[in-house]
């Protein structure tokens, strides 16, 4: 599965690869349920991490009385270079964020701290906390199950980030913009029968929702559904005041055609705004005209 997987990638038939990454998932933690089973029934977290200190994906199996009840994987940028101090300071913050303290933690080296740590969730935990470093045997096979998830975790965030990249490429391409599009934002007008007009915007960070970054805006100058009054009463509103945690953005995308694209145009003209980003808009396709594919302007 894992080879058709990467042939559909390469061919670009990402939703094809997306199915197939997807199957191989689901099959990988059936297997994992299967095989780590421990015959002492007792409660351990094993740990191993996958990477550079620029990009690094730390891994969590949490098995409970022998069984796996959970499998994360936690990103971390810029992190300690020594992996034994990298696996110090995580025990720390995952250990004062965790639901649950277990009697033994496997990690894949021992931290220089190991016993003053040892003591921490001990105390944490109100009963003796380990922290071991198996070289063999059954928790050494299980140290190496967490080492190759995390190994098959990065990689496959790599690849996302690469196919990512690349669709913004594309798109800065096809747009014919002088920059990549990393940053975008996208606005949509509604009301409720004509009335209570408002405005979303959604925005994308390097291709993926940035949630946070989420606004709606209850338009206050229109009264009746007039879309174009709308948008300008938004456009200005945002870009009116531009600061370190809202930027401007690299691609503007508005629900609409001509008549929208050319409203947003005025309104960064009249705010100075001429030039800094490239505008688009998207108008859905006119069956009456048998157009089949939507437009974007």
């Amino acid at each position: 599965i894992r080879r058709h997987m990467f042939k559909a990638s390469a061919a670009q038939e990402f939703e094809t690869a997306a199915m197939l990454r997807d199957r191989m998932v689901a099959l990988e933690k059936t297997l994992e349920r299967q095989v780590t089973v421990t015959t002492d029934f007792i409660d351990r977290d094993v740990i191993s991490t996958s990477g550079s200190s620029d990009f690094r994906i730390v891994t969590v199996m949490n098995l409970r009385r022998g069984f796996l009840q959970g499998l994360r994987h936690f990103e971390l940028t810029h992190a300690a270079p020594e992996k034994g101090e990298l696996i110090g300071q995580f025990l720390v913050q995952y250990y004062q964020q965790a639901h649950g303290i277990p009697v033994e933690v496997l990690v894949p080296r021992l931290p220089e701290n190991a016993a003053l740590l040892e003591e921490t969730l001990s105390g944490w935990k109100k009963r003796r906390v380990t922290i071991r470093h198996p070289k063999r045997g059954e928790k050494r096979r299980l140290l190496d199950m967490a080492a190759a998830n995390a190994e098959n975790t990065l990689r496959e965030r790599i690849q996302k980030s690469t196919r990512e990249a690349f669709v913004l490429e594309a798109l800065k391409q096809r747009l014919h913009m002088d920059r990549t599009p990393s940053r975008i934002e996208c606005f949509d007008n509604s009301n409720l029968a004509g009335t209570n007009p408002v405005s979303a915007m959604v925005v994308f960070v390097n291709g993926r929702p940035h949630k946070a970054g989420y606004r709606r805006y209850a338009i206050r100058t229109v009264s009746s559904p007039d879309d174009y009054a709308s948008m300008a009463e938004v456009l200005s509103r945002r870009y009116g005041k531009i600061t370190p945690s809202t930027p401007e953005p690299d691609l503007l995308l508005v629900d609409g055609g001509k008549g929208q694209v050319n409203i947003a145009v005025a309104v960064l003209d009249q705010l100075g705004l001429t030039g800094r980003f490239t505008i688009a808009g998207i108008a859905k396709k006119d069956m009456g005209k048998k157009e089949t594919a939507d437009k974007i302007y």
